[in-house]
């Protein structure tokens, strides 16, 4: 559904290496879909599909703080969470963390597989399959 920002639709002109990925005119202006960064309802309807795509996924929204949800079985623990922008995941079970990987890849089209920077900290994948932390930049 159009971005209903403020009541009306949005239209942009096609953002740079667009035109050619989707063989379309480069001066070409386009309905936004969804929601952008930079509206002023972005971060609200993040919160809400965020809050929807975790509840499918079986996991407990944190009494706490309710940016984190939680998820146990029999394999171990798993603990997500949003901080603006960014996404945390951790968990003691590669099964709980490769099953939400996949399904945060199947509908986001997106997967963190390389070393990524969250709040400040650099966080890098290790061969054994451990995860080094640091506030070096």
């Amino acid at each position: 559904a159009p971005v209903a920002e403020g009541g009306r639709e949005i239209y942009c002109r096609v953002p740079p290496g667009w035109a050619e990925l989707y063989e379309i005119p480069p001066d070409s202006v386009v309905e936004v879909v969804g929601n952008m960064p930079g509206l002023r309802e972005a971060g609200a309807t993040w919160t809400r599909e965020y809050h929807k795509f975790m509840l499918a996924l079986g996991m407990i929204q944190s009494v706490a703080d309710r940016r984190i949800y939680f998820k146990t079985d029999e394999s171990g623990i798993l603990v997500a969470g949003v901080h603006v922008d960014d996404n945390f995941l951790v968990s003691d079970s590669p099964f709980l963390a490769s099953q939400f990987d996949e399904a945060w890849t199947k509908v986001y089209g997106t997967s963190d597989d390389d070393d990524t920077t969250f709040c400040g900290t650099l966080y890098t994948d290790l061969p054994d399959g451990s995860r080094q932390l640091s506030m070096d930049s």
